[in-house]
């Protein structure tokens, strides 16, 4: 009989005279083990991690809020030498994962609905829709689904962990039939292109209806032909082996 056990750390914080909740869960990847989520920790060796001595991982999350000054993304814990490492919230960095925990536990707050997994890499909440939809459809899925959107690509990081998610917990292809892209994953991203007179004008950003913004990175792979916005757009093309 599998029995699940959910690894929960509950903190009441009185801040600027008010009560906050913070609810620090154990940390797992979906990268680090193509295929299945495994329990991992922060890599003690980014040279963005403060270590202290706590004697529990209550005791060392407290400290660490301290460290950070509320600015805490998560913590890994190692009872036997009570050894404490902060974890602060960085913006659009890769945090470094490892699979060798030799007695740590990771914990994270990260508040994401339970029909998103969590990738703690880039701190995001990910859940993939396989579908073959229109992208206006596909876009209305994702908006019904807690308010949520298609992913947006703001940097090579979002764009890394977007595509190293998506090939770990896809076992086949998703169905986005373009030209070309047979076998291959194609997947949608909340980018659409704008036509004057049949000329291509830049790629706009619209994960909500009115919603629209100049894209500005320039890494995302596009499709090499016009196509509209009731087609896909193709953030990745991978080929399977």
């Amino acid at each position: 009989m599998a029995i699940l056990v959910f690894f929960l750390l509950y903190l009441e914080i009185v801040s600027g005279g008010q009560m906050n909740e913070r609810i620090y869960s154990r940390a797992y990847s979906y990268l680090a083990v193509k295929g299945q989520r495994s329990s991992v920790c922060y890599d003690d060796r980014m040279d963005i991690i403060t270590k202290l001595k706590a004697a529990s991982s209550f005791e060392c999350i407290l400290k660490c809020l301290i460290a950070t000054a509320n600015n805490l993304r998560g913590i890994n814990f190692v009872k036997p030498y009570e050894l404490c490492s902060c974890i602060p919230k960085v913006a659009d960095i890769l945090y470094n994962v490892t699979g060798c925990l030799t007695g740590c536990e990771a914990f994270v707050e990260h508040g994401c609905p339970g029909s998103f997994n969590y990738v703690m890499e880039q701190h995001k909440c990910f859940s993939i829709q396989i579908t073959t939809n229109q992208w206006l459809s596909q876009r209305s899925t994702c908006n019904n689904m807690l308010n949520s959107h298609p992913v947006v690509i703001e940097s090579y990081n979002e764009n890394l962990v977007v595509r190293l998610y998506t090939l770990a917990v896809l076992k086949s292809t998703a169905l986005c039939p373009l030209p070309g892209n047979s076998g291959k994953l194609a997947l949608w991203i909340g980018l659409y292109s704008t036509f004057n007179n049949s000329k291509r004008l830049p790629y706009m950003w619209a994960p909500y209806p009115k919603s629209n913004n100049r894209t500005r990175y320039d890494s995302v792979k596009l499709p090499q032909n016009d196509v509209k916005i009731s087609n896909c757009m193709v953030q990745i093309t991978i080929e399977y082996s």
